[in-house]
């Protein structure tokens, strides 16, 4: 990848993240724990309607628009899994605006074992939320 590509991809990043953020803030969280996302014209969790069961990502709308607020406990209940998911997307923020000034190439950051270790850890969290919600006590 040249090096204006690899700025023009670290700041496309840098935006995504910002606007995720920008628009959790913006967005009203649904008082079900879920939902949230349909504010965006999205439509409703198709596993909660179809299987009665909600998906993973239940919730993390929702959740990012709580933490957006400061408000942990009502985002926790709405999907505990997006504590590690908005602080991701905070990170990646500076990280990626500071990699595009720099022009830090992508290889490097995607090979580290870092990047593995939180992938792994974003899809477990995922994954046993998920668990703990759909199995019964």
């Amino acid at each position: 990848m040249s090096p204006s590509a690899t700025r023009i991809a670290w700041s496309v990043l840098a935006l995504g993240a910002a606007s995720v953020l920008a628009f959790a803030a913006l967005l009203d969280p649904d008082a079900r724990g879920y939902g949230t996302h349909e504010q965006l014209g999205i439509p409703p969790c198709g596993m909660r309607a179809f299987l009665g069961v909600p998906c993973p990502g239940c919730g993390l709308t929702t959740a990012f628009a709580h933490l957006a607020r400061a408000d942990l406990a009502a985002a926790l209940e709405a999907n505990p899994a997006a504590l590690l998911l908005f602080s991701l997307t905070a990170a990646a923020v500076p990280f990626a605006t500071a990699s595009a000034i720099a022009g830090r190439p992508f290889t490097p950051v995607l090979a580290h074992p870092w990047t593995a270790r939180v992938a792994l850890l974003v899809v477990a969290t995922l994954l046993l939320t998920w668990i703990v919600r759909v199995c019964p006590a």
